[in-house]
């Protein structure tokens, strides 16, 4: 990974074990760069809640993303979590001149290659940290990447926190809760990688039920080629139960899902599954930094032209467009 050097501070495009100590073939750290590896002061989060619009579809209505929280990204393997999670990077680091910290575990030999190899493709290793641990070093690798995310925020970023849910232990708990997310506008955001073949202790159950939304990918979807593959119906956020997305948002959401469940029926009808067909369309496009794969430019799109095309579907309101013209796209066509 190539490091930035505008910023002699920064340890963007960096790779560290869970004590500071360079995984890459750069530098050592300077007096500086270690004093980011230490927690900053706690802070109490109070700010009002409002939505992270990331420009993806299927994420910005079923379970937008609540500045400053944390949102559970659940699904098992090959189901789209990282290239997704790469997308989200990408768009912090373009459209808002944020930065991601990851804090992971080693799986087996090459998991630490591969990881770095997905930021690569998608171009956004120069915008992220990485901290790789051993099994047993949950802990250290958690509070090492948690310190360096706070202090990105503090220093004027808006950051993404992206942990995979192998680091959360009874250790790890009192270092995640409570701890500062808002800095002078900025926020702190984490997303949680939980595998869901894979057992959850008490501490990794607890901080689930305490998160703020869920973003739920499914495999069934993956083999429709739904990209990315999100099950609405398994999603949720917090901005829905204290009413802080729009009554339209609210409406359209519940319409969507009423249709997605009964599709979902032994007794479902032809043109209820070709309703329910369309609105999966829809909600799939092609993520920039998947480009050299899909071969098609990446889109980002407006929470308003979002809402406008599930408006159109769920109301019927283009029965003139083919459904193969919905798939994988921004906009509605025509709308």
């Amino acid at each position: 990974m190539t490091t930035i050097t505008n910023n002699r501070h920064s340890l963007l495009g960096r790779v560290l074990d869970g004590r500071g100590q360079p995984l890459d073939d750069g530098p050592e750290l300077t007096e500086n760069q270690r004093a980011m590896l230490e927690l900053v002061a706690p802070a109490a989060l109070s700010a009002p809640a409002a939505m992270y619009e990331t420009g993806i579809k299927a994420i910005d209505f079923y379970a937008p993303l609540l500045r400053g929280g944390t949102t559970v990204m659940s699904g098992g393997w090959g189901v789209g979590k990282v290239v997704t999670t790469n997308e989200l990077i990408n768009t912090l680091a373009t459209r808002h001149g944020g930065a991601a910290v990851i804090g992971s575990l080693e799986r087996d030999q090459v998991d630490l290659q591969t990881k770095l190899g997905w930021l690569r493709e998608g171009g956004t290793d120069a915008h992220t940290t990485v901290v790789f641990g051993k099994a047993g070093e949950g802990a250290m690798v958690a509070q090492t990447a948690l310190a360096l995310a706070e202090h990105m925020c503090v220093a004027g970023q808006d950051v993404f926190l992206v942990l995979d849910d192998a680091v959360i232990c009874d250790a790890t708990l009192p270092r995640l809760l409570g701890r500062l997310r808002f800095s002078r506008g900025h926020a702190l955001t984490v997303l949680l990688w939980h595998g869901v073949d894979e057992p959850a202790g008490a501490a990794l159950a607890s901080y689930v039920q305490q998160a703020d939304g869920l973003i739920s990918f499914s495999a069934e979807l993956a083999q429709q080629r739904i990209w990315p593959a999100i099950d609405g119906t398994q999603c949720d956020s917090r901005l829905f139960a204290e009413g802080q997305a729009r009554a339209e948002h609210r409406q359209l959401r519940a319409a969507a899902l009423a249709l997605l469940r009964a599709g979902q029926g032994t007794t479902a009808d032809a043109a209820t599954g070709e309703r329910v067909r369309r609105v999966l369309f829809f909600q799939s496009q092609p993520f920039t930094v998947a480009e050299p794969f899909t071969g098609k430019p990446g889109v980002a799109l407006p929470l308003a032209e979002t809402l406008r095309g599930f408006q159109a579907l769920l109301n019927d309101a283009r029965p003139d467009l083919p459904t193969e013209r919905i798939y994988f796209g921004g906009a509605l066509p025509g709308n």
